[in-house]
């Protein structure tokens, strides 16, 4: 502590104490104000974050469009991540390669035609392979790979990723980069960590409900659509048909005797039964044609393009073979057969009411033709 007269006894002038003190307060002041702002952005992102739970869960539950889904998710990781100058959502296509699924910042051309195997990507050399949590891509991984678009400089960039799991299966990367050097750091990881956990359970959210919405719209056992749904799509080729002139056959089926073979041999040789019967119609069927589990032992299907007389030449054809090599249980074989009846759209009916009435019909006529032959 100073008294009177010291300040004349120092070894330097008195200007250069106070130039001292004046500068030391300044700095005092910068680390200050640089730790309130670095406290508020801390803030406002996590903030965010709290923002961001809800709408990602609404945007990736309630849209159909996986485009904008990745788009959605995208926009508020830049939001998250405040330095980054572009990113991209990686997803699997049906070839097993990472493609785009979203992108910003990068141009159409090169995202359109960007493919990579995962095991040539930054992230699986970075992790040997065993990529599980998010990660930021040193400069010397990006330096030792290729893959960067024309004319641009990878070499000056930062990237922070992470992985996409559903159901423990690796479902894409999310990619944010950054022009500046050592712009991401562990506050950065740990933000794209809780992100990744928001997204991770939406997804799979998602996937266990259009899961759940598929198996009630199919019969479980023969694949087929279930009655409900069968309705409403043929009644959408109906007024399709109806609006631009296109023909289709209705097909009704009925299995043979499968109350018998429920009593003789069980429930168990009754399913393996219907199963057959499925399959037999399947294969006479094309892939745009539409199938569905009407009943207990009825099954209906629409045809496009054909007429009846032709789908009864194919039905007999695939009846031969059933009948020929019919399902075993506990090494019986089971009595396996089915009869049909046709309808042709608008010859037979102009409704899919009609359509039924006149290949029930048909069929029962067939049925009946076989029990007194």
């Amino acid at each position: 502590m100073f008294v009177e007269g010291a300040w004349s006894h120092l070894p330097f002038p008195r200007w250069a104490v106070l130039a001292v003190g004046m500068a030391a307060a300044a700095a005092w002041s910068v680390l200050l104000l640089s730790l309130h702002r670095r406290s508020t952005r801390t803030t406002r992102r996590f903030r965010l974050l709290g923002e961001v739970a809800a709408e990602v869960n609404r945007a990736v539950l309630l849209n159909e469009d996986e485009d904008k889904i990745f788009s959605t998710i995208l926009d508020y990781a830049f939001r998250i991540l405040d330095q980054a100058n572009h990113g991209s959502v990686l997803t699997f296509n049906e070839e097993g390669y990472l493609v785009v699924a979203a992108s910003r910042g990068f141009a159409q051309e090169y995202t359109r035609a960007f493919r990579i195997r995962f095991e040539d990507s930054w992230q699986f050399r970075q992790t040997q392979g065993n990529l599980t949590d998010a990660l930021i891509v040193t400069p010397r991984t990006i330096a030792e790979t290729d893959i960067r678009p024309d004319g641009w400089s990878w070499e000056h960039r930062t990237v922070i990723s992470t992985p996409l799991f559903i159901g423990g299966r690796l479902y894409g990367l999310l990619n944010v980069d950054s022009h500046r050097r050592r712009s991401f750091g562990k506050e950065d990881l740990e933000l794209l960590r809780w992100f990744r956990g928001q997204i991770e359970v939406c997804l799979l959210a998602r996937d266990l409900y259009r899961t759940a919405l598929a198996d009630s719209r199919m019969d479980g056992l023969t694949k087929f659509l279930s009655r409900v749904t069968f309705d409403e799509r043929v009644q959408s080729v109906v007024e399709h048909s109806q609006r631009y002139g296109t023909v289709f056959t209705l097909g009704m089926f009925d299995v043979d005797k499968l109350k018998t073979i429920n009593d003789r041999f069980g429930h168990v040789a009754g399913d393996r039964v219907l199963v057959a019967v499925a399959d037999a119609i399947r294969a006479a069927a094309r892939k745009s044609d539409v199938l569905g589990r009407y009943g207990g032992d009825e099954f209906v299907a629409l045809f496009h393009n054909t007429d009846a007389a032709s789908m009864a030449d194919r039905t007999n054809r695939v009846l031969a073979g059933l009948r020929a090599a019919p399902p075993v249980h506990e090494g019986q074989a089971l009595p396996a057969s089915f009869s049909f009846g046709f309808a042709d759209f608008p010859a037979d009916g102009g409704t899919f009411q009609d359509l039924v009435a006149a290949a029930d019909k048909r069929l029962y006529g067939r049925k009946a033709d076989s029990q007194n032959a």
